[in-house]
């Protein structure tokens, strides 16, 4: 293996740059050379836009669930004013039970996960 001119080599340290003859330490060398990453912002409107459109496809099949299930003969539970009920094919609707009163959920607090 024939050696490098010492312009040309590289240590764990310092390296030398071609050509200027200048000694740069390797953490100075990549801050230049690194390229920036290319970083996407988030569109906080697309978002929004996206999660209204899927809380519409969303709604929009429960309701087409729902409705097959009652075609094909099947009772379907439903939550309503604290209680549930369960509907029948043939319309009737009938109390199953109550239930606890939802919890209330604050969406615009953040929270630190440890």
């Amino acid at each position: 293996m024939a050696k490098q001119p010492k312009s040309e080599t590289t240590s764990r340290r310092t390296r030398t740059q071609t050509g200027s003859g200048r000694r740069v330490s390797l953490t100075q060398a990549k801050k230049h050379t690194k390229a920036s990453p290319t970083v996407q912002r988030r569109d906080p409107v697309a978002e929004r836009n996206f999660d209204e459109h899927l809380l519409g496809v969303a709604e929009q099949a429960t309701q087409e669930a729902h409705d097959a299930a009652l075609e094909a003969g099947l009772s379907v539970e439903t939550i309503d004013g604290g209680a549930v009920y369960r509907q029948d094919p043939d319309g009737t609707r009938t109390e199953v039970r109550k239930v606890k009163p939802p919890v209330p959920v604050n969406t615009t607090k953040k929270h630190r996960l440890r």
